[in-house]
């Protein structure tokens, strides 16, 4: 299936094709300018800097480098997407039994949403992935998270986070 962002041999690319291209196919970034801390809270909630606009009837890779210290509550991550978009998410992080920096790497498995920390103080990264499918309704996609078990000591999403959506073309 072709379409009008498609090139073709001999074609002369403008500023105007490329701005189209641009905003149907280049990938969307954001990245945490400051420190997100929840405590005694299991509600997911949407991060106030981790959040991209989608596209209706768009394919999108879903990637991440959430740098965080849980303290005693560990971690849970979601995503939030418009009506009607389909997500296969990992949140790709260090099991919920790991209470050390030493043991317990594990990738968890398609919709799971809670993974563990080194322990209270520590920092520890997060890979989550996921592919979301958005219908016909335009809007955001916002990383989401709490603490995976409610705790008086605050997790912590640092500064330095990061959200990319790549578009997959059809």
């Amino acid at each position: 299936m072709s379409s009008a962002l498609d090139p073709v041999a001999g074609q002369v690319v403008t500023a105007a094709y490329l701005r189209q291209w641009m905003a149907n196919w280049a990938p969307l970034a954001v990245v945490k300018v400051s420190n997100t801390s929840r405590a005694s809270v299991t509600a997911h909630a949407d991060d106030p800097e981790l959040t991209l606009p989608v596209a209706a009837s768009t394919v999108y890779m879903f990637e991440s480098l959430l740098i965080y210290d849980a303290g005693g509550g560990l971690i849970s991550l979601g995503l939030s997407t418009p009506a009607g978009a389909t997500t296969q998410f990992t949140p790709e992080g260090l099991d919920t039994a790991v209470t050390t920096t030493t043991t317990g790497a594990q990738r968890r498995a398609i919709g799971g949403a809670g993974i563990g920390s080194g322990g209270a103080g520590v920092l520890t990264a997060a890979d989550p992935r996921a592919v979301i499918t958005v219908s016909g309704t335009a809007g955001n996609v916002a990383l989401n998270w709490a603490q995976n078990t409610s705790n008086v000591t605050p997790t912590i999403l640092k500064a330095g986070s990061w959200i990319r959506l790549t578009p997959i073309p059809a």
